[in-house]
């Protein structure tokens, strides 16, 4: 009977183990891309703020000059 093939279930339990791997490297995938768009916000984040200092501070020294 097939389902007694001791190879058949070795290689049964292998690709098991095999679609376990691929769904953790896919999760660790979307982890990674889900840190890097977070990280590119912030990095965008912090440079819109240097940005508006910046012309804060053109726009007072414009103020103090006239």
């Amino acid at each position: 009977e097939r389902g007694d093939d001791p190879a058949e279930a070795a290689m049964a339990v292998a690709d098991a183990e095999q679609a376990e791997l691929r769904a953790e490297r896919d999760r660790a995938r979307s982890t990674a891309v889900a840190l890097e768009n977070q990280l590119a916000a912030v990095w965008n984040a912090a440079g819109a703020l240097a940005n508006a200092q910046l012309a804060a501070l053109k726009a007072e020294r414009i103020r103090r000059n006239r």
